[in-house]
């Protein structure tokens, strides 16, 4: 993992899937940490407060991150995360609050996880498509850092 913010307020966001910010004014106004996952296997050191973000496959890397850790894992966000191959992969073991955003075209693979996640709310935007993330980065961040912001 590769910090890109750090924050002030106590609380880290992992985002797999993306290599930079999508949000920078929004990060920063919230005050969180933001890590990226850089392929290197290394994790962050956290002990508690952190949510994960998983874009498109790379949801699949993140919800495996919060099963290793769901000590730490309290929130997750998946957008546009297809329907894995293996579907036997213990996702019903994720009991962090789970928020899928999906754009509409993309509603079976949306359900398919909102039936496999016991936590999992759905929103679908009707013009959701590649980018999705950056469009949305407003309303990630307030389901993975709730009550999160930057002290005035």
């Amino acid at each position: 993992m590769r910090v890109l913010v750090d924050g002030v307020v106590g609380r880290t966001v992992l985002l797999f899937g993306a290599g930079s910010d999508p949000g920078v004014d929004v990060t920063w106004g919230r005050g969180v940490t933001l890590a990226v996952d850089d392929g290197e296997g290394e994790e962050v050191e956290a002990t508690a407060g952190v949510g994960v973000v998983g874009v498109s496959v790379s949801g699949l890397r993140a919800l495996a991150f919060a099963g290793r850790r769901p000590e730490v894992v309290d929130r997750v966000v998946l957008v546009r995360t297809p329907i894995p191959e293996d579907d036997g992969l213990g996702f019903a073991a994720i009991t962090a609050k789970t928020l899928l955003l999906y754009g509409r075209a993309d509603a079976r693979h949306a359900v398919w996880w909102q039936k496999r996640l016991p936590a999992a709310r759905l929103e679908v935007n009707p013009d959701g498509h590649d980018d999705l993330l950056v469009g949305m980065w407003h309303r990630v961040l307030s389901h993975v850092a709730p009550r999160c912001k930057r002290p005035a």
